[in-house]
C-alpha cells in the first residue's frame, strides 16, 4: 500500500466536495464580491472559489522582542510530515534580518522559495507567537470563513503544490512572488462541511498513520533478518557442510599463489604489512568455523586501488564520445548496477596517465562518497575505462569466490566499518591498512555456492514482503 498516494487521494477527494456527504441545512460561505473567482474544477453548488487574499489576514510583520525568540526558517520544517519539526532559540540581537514575519497557532506557513521541496508546516499551539522567516507566506483564515485545519489540508493537496510550484521563477532559487499567492484560487465549503472534512480526514489518517508504523517496523525486521542471515552465511551455520568438498586450504593456497605471481610480475605492489586481523570486539566469533573453512585476511584475497585524486580528473580534460574516447566510470554505475551509464569520456593520452586505474571484467567496483559501499561486479564485454575519485575497484586473485566476497563485503563494511568508525553510518570507506586486515572467513568453494544460493533465495522471499507493502 502506497500510504503517500493514499493520503493525497483523501485530501483530493476532500477539495472535491466528494470526501463527505452534503448538508442543504449548511449555510454557505459568505466572501465578498471583489474576492470571488472562476472554478478551476467543480465543486457542490454549495461551495465557492475564493482568492487566498480574500481568506486570510494580511501578511504581518513582527520583529523579535525581549532577550531571545523562537524562529522557525526553512531548516525548522519537516518537509515529509509538514509539520515544524525544531524551531530554533535566538538571541534578539543576533536575530537575522529575515525573522520579521509573527506567526500563531492555527497559522500555515508555505515556503515561497523552492516550493518543489514542500516545506509546508500547521502552527500548534505550543508554538504560538513565534517569529517566522520572510521566505514564508503565513495562512492565517479569517474568522467565520475558514477553520485553520481545513485550509491546511488545502494547501497540502497536489492541487495547490502543483498550481502554486507552476508560478515558479529563477535558476539557483526558484521562488514564488507574494502577489502570486495572494491571488492562488482555492475552494471554500460551508463551515459546517469543513468541520465534517477535518474530522473524516483525521480519522483516516490515523488509520494511515498506524499502517506506517506497521510498514516501518516490518521494514526494520526484514533488514535485520537480512543481516542475521549474512552472519550466519559468514559463519559456516546457514547451510550444511560436505565432507566430499575440497577444503579451503587447497583454495586459499592457489589464491595466495595467484597473488604472489601478480607481486612478482608487477602487476600489484607488495603490502608493507598484512598481518593481524582488525578486532572487532567480538562481533563476530570465528572460533567456532567448520574445520574444512579458513580464516583469511581481505588483503590476501584481492588488490585494492581507490580512483585518482580529484585534481587528476577534472571536467576540463573530458571530450567528447568517439570510438577512440576512453569511458570513466562513475558512482552511478556502483549504485544502479549498470556499465552503460555515463557520458565522460578522456582521450588515449590521458588515459596512458592514469592507466593505473582501468577497470576490467570481473573487477568490484564499489562507491566510496555519499551513498557508501554499493558493489558492482564488472560485465563481460564492457568498455575500456578507469574509475573516478568516488570509486574504489577490488581486483580478485580467484574470481571464483566473487558470489561469496560480497556477501561478507556488503555485511562487513555495513556492520564492522561502522563500529571501527564509531558511527551510526558509513561515512567513508576505511583506509586501506584498516580494510586489507579485515578477517575473513573461507568457505570450500562448494560450500560457498551453496551459501549463495540460500542467501538469494532467503533474499527474495524478504524482498517479495517489503514488495508487498507497496
Amino acid at each position: 500500500m502506497n500510504t503517500k498516494q493514499l493520503r493525497q487521494k483523501i485530501l483530493d477527494l476532500a477539495i472535491r466536495g466528494k470526501l463527505v456527504p452534503q448538508d442543504p441545512n449548511d449555510e454557505p460561505a459568505k466572501i465578498k464580491s471583489t474576492f470571488k473567482t472562476h472554478s478551476p474544477y467543480d465543486v457542490p453548488i454549495s461551495w465557492i472559489w475564493a482568492k487566498i487574499c480574500g481568506v486570510c489576514e494580511p501578511q504581518e510583520t513582527k520583529r523579535p522582542t525581549g532577550d531571545t525568540f523562537r524562529y522557525i526558517d526553512i531548516e525548522s520544517i519537516d518537509n515529509k510530515r509538514h509539520c515544524v519539526s525544531e524551531p530554533k532559540t535566538i538571541a534578539t540581537a543576533k536575530a537575522p534580518s529575515r525573522a520579521a514575519k509573527g506567526v500563531i497557532s492555527g497559522d500555515t506557513l508555505f515556503s515561497m522559495v523552492r516550493p518543489y521541496l514542500e516545506n509546508i508546516a500547521f502552527i500548534p499551539d505550543e508554538l504560538d507567537d513565534c517569529i517566522a522567516s520572510t521566505g514564508f507566506y503565513i495562512c492565517r483564515p479569517r474568522q467565520n470563513i475558514l477553520f485553520s485545519s481545513y485550509l491546511f489540508i488545502v494547501l497540502t493537496s497536489r492541487y495547490a503544490i502543483d498550481g502554486i510550484n507552476s508560478y515558479m521563477r529563477g535558476d539557483n532559487s526558484p521562488a514564488i512572488r507574494k502577489n502570486e499567492m495572494d491571488g492562488f484560487t482555492i475552494p471554500i465549503p460551508p463551515l459546517a462541511e469543513q468541520r465534517r472534512i477535518v474530522a473524516t480526514i483525521e480519522s483516516a489518517f490515523a488509520v494511515i498513520d498506524e499502517i506506517e508504523r506497521n510498514k516501518a517496523d516490518l521494514q526494520t525486521a526484514v533488514a535485520a533478518a537480512k543481516q542475521k542471515i549474512l552472519s550466519l552465511a559468514i559463519q559456516g551455520k546457514l547451510v550444511p557442510q560436505d565432507v566430499r568438498d575440497e577444503p579451503a586450504g587447497g583454495l586459499l593456497e592457489r589464491i595466495l599463489a595467484k597473488r604472489e605471481a601478480s607481486i612478482k610480475s608487477g602487476k600489484v605492489k607488495k603490502d608493507k604489512k598484512i598481518s593481524a586481523a582488525i578486532n572487532f570486539d567480538d562481533e563476530i566469533d570465528f572460533s567456532e568455523l567448520p574445520n574444512n573453512w579458513k580464516i583469511c585476511l581481505l588483503g590476501e584475497l584481492a588488490s585494492y586501488k581507490k580512483g585518482p585524486f580529484g585534481s587528476s580528473i577534472t571536467k576540463s580534460m573530458f571530450i567528447p564520445d568517439s570510438d577512440t574516447a576512453i569511458k570513466v566510470y562513475e558512482q552511478k554505475n556502483s549504485i544502479q548496477k549498470d556499465a552503460s551509464l555515463g557520458t565522460y569520456y578522456i582521450s588515449q593520452d590521458k588515459f596512458d596517465e592514469l592507466k593505473g586505474f582501468e577497470v576490467f571484467e570481473g573487477d568490484i567496483i564499489v562507491s566510496c562518497a555519499g551513498t557508501i559501499g554499493e558493489t558492482y561486479v564488472m560485465p563481460r564485454g564492457l568498455r575500456k575505462g578507469i574509475i573516478n575519485q568516488a570509486l574504489m575497484k577490488v581486483s580478485l586473485y580467484e574470481k571464483g569466490i566473487t558470489d561469496f566476497y560480497l556477501i561478507y563485503f556488503d555485511y562487513a563494511l555495513k556492520e564492522l566499518a561502522q563500529k571501527e568508525s564509531k558511527g551510526t553510518a558509513i561515512k567513508n570507506i576505511p583506509p586501506f591498512e584498516v580494510l586489507k586486515q579485515f578477517p575473513f572467513p573461507l568457505p570450500p568453494l562448494a560450500e560457498q555456492k551453496r551459501i549463495v544460493a540460500a542467501v538469494e533465495a532467503a533474499f527474495e522471499q524478504l524482498d517479495g514482503i517489503v514488495e508487498n507493502l507497496d
